[in-house]
């Protein structure tokens, strides 16, 4: 008993240490030297939907604030807010160890998960063990943070193509309890107001409580955004419904959709859609956080060889602080590679300039269909850039809601990168692309030719998505009898 008690008075103070530890300044001003050049000067084009001055204008504020010493909670605010400005959703800023175990084990947390639909927030469970606030319930405020502020407060962490916070949403809504951890800090209870099934408003005061961390664990391993589109390595499935005369191909990643394996399935699936006697094809892309890009995939839609997108590699120049970067991976020798390429490739017919384009790849045997093409805020990268092609050069009808990425011009490459004292995560991203597209630019995501409104919950029987687009195919084919 008398060395439990020694062993408390030593380890107690210790895990309370450990709790609020600081980095020295020092360190902090070092990363902050490492992300200023990986985010000015390694990234493809880092003044797409910021300027230089405004930037610039981020750091200089940041390094005031870096001068005392911060918690892992602290920096990481910091270095994310910074990450952000540069509005590309490639680019981005995870999680260190010491955060992690500041979240799950040091602090508690809000007693409910949160899905973001639209602009409003909807509990997914019961707060606690109060019945009042229930699944599907809106959550007005916070702690007197109405919804829009927590929202403003946490967009501003996290990155997405230019002003673009349809992936914002979809991203927060799998880690809400953590990116408030964050934006906010620990707080001991919570004031949460929301409104019931009549519309009325409810007010809740409840305690925080522990993460649970198995539960954490979960849904970290099967986030889409850390699987980018899920592990399991299916192309995707084509279903043909006979109670509506049309055909549904959802292709949920193109993660690994590349090779002869993925060219055959492709080909067999184009040979049953055409032989198939509907007129329309709906092609789902939503979810579809992107991979390779699609150029044969588009070859059976677009019928004339032409450019898909142009590429770039923004600075061949090896950084100053390229020990840092994680070498010998995949991404870092296709860089390196493509670099090389490009510096010795000014009288191959395949550059222009510093460009890369990239072309589609005609099919003989065109599919015959007309396209309806399904996307969500989670249609990024090179799913966003099939769409825009589509839509642009294949006379797709897009339905849905904005796109995560932008379909006009971005960056990509997706070094990894430690910075060195706080050893946060980051993915850079060195190489321009400019997709070949003559669509009007939104707030950079692919704005629908048909909106739908997101809800909350849907099941497959009830697919707002798959009513809009049927709702649509049987307009255009009543159209047909007038």
């Amino acid at each position: 008993m008398r060395l439990f008690l020694i062993l408390c008075v030593i380890t107690l103070p210790l895990i309370a240490d450990a709790q609020t530890r600081h980095y020295r300044v020092k360190q902090q001003l070092k990363d902050l030297d490492v992300l200023r050049e990986a985010l000015f000067d390694v990234t493809g084009k880092p003044f797409l939907y910021t300027s230089r001055s405004k930037l610039r204008a981020a750091f200089d504020s940041v390094a005031t604030d870096l001068q005392t010493p911060q918690t892992a909670r602290e920096l990481f605010t910091a270095f994310a807010f910074l990450t952000a400005q540069v509005k590309c959703g490639h680019t981005q800023i995870f999680m260190n160890g010491r955060l992690i175990r500041d979240y799950l084990i040091f602090s508690r947390t809000l007693p409910l998960q949160v899905k973001i639909v639209g602009e409003r927030m909807y509990a997914i469970r019961e707060v606690g063990k109060d019945p009042r606030i229930i699944k599907g319930n809106e959550i007005v405020s916070i702690n007197s943070k109405s919804a829009k502020d927590i929202l403003t407060k946490m967009y501003e962490l996290t990155s997405s193509d230019g002003d673009n916070i349809t992936l914002k949403q979809h991203y927060l809504s799998e880690s809400f309890n953590f990116f408030y951890f964050v934006a906010f800090g620990e707080q001991d209870s919570f004031l949460i107001k929301a409104l019931d099934d009549q519309n009325e408003e409810i007010e809740v005061n409840v305690a925080s409580v522990e993460t649970d961390i198995k539960a954490f664990n979960r849904s970290y391993k099967k986030s889409p955004f850390i699987t980018y589109g899920g592990s399991s390595k299916s192309f995707g499935k084509l279903v043909t419904d006979r109670s509506s005369p049309v055909q549904t191909w959802f292709l949920p990643s193109f993660k690994y959709a590349k090779g002869a394996k993925y060219h055959g399935y492709i080909d067999a699936n184009m040979r049953r859609i055409n032989k198939d006697e509907s007129e329309f094809l709906i092609l789902d892309l939503r979810g579809n956080l992107g991979g390779v890009i699609q150029t044969y995939l588009m070859g059976y839609f677009i019928a004339e060889q032409d450019h898909i997108a142009y590429m770039e590699i923004g600075n061949t120049e090896k950084p100053a602080y390229r020990q840092h970067y994680k070498r010998w991976s995949k991404s870092y020798l296709k860089v390196r590679l493509s670099s090389m390429l490009q510096d010795a490739s000014q009288l191959s017919a395949d550059s222009v300039g510093h460009f890369y384009q990239i072309l589609n790849r005609p099919q003989v045997e065109q599919c015959q269909k007309r396209l309806v093409v399904l996307v969500d805020g989670m249609t990024f990268s090179s799913g966003s850039n099939v769409a825009a092609n589509l839509k642009d050069k294949a006379g797709a009808i897009i339905i849905g809601e904005e796109t995560g990425g932008s379909y006009k011009h971005g960056n990509t490459g997706q070094l990894a990168l430690k910075l060195p004292k706080s050893k946060f995560q980051m993915v850079i991203n060195p190489v321009y692309y400019s997709n070949n597209v003559d669509l009007e630019m939104g707030s950079s995501g692919l704005i629908p030719d048909i909106l739908v409104d997101p809800r909350f919950e849907y099941s497959k029987n009830n697919d707002p998505f798959i009513n809009a687009a049927l709702d649509f195919i049987e307009r255009e084919k009543s159209k047909v009898g007038e």
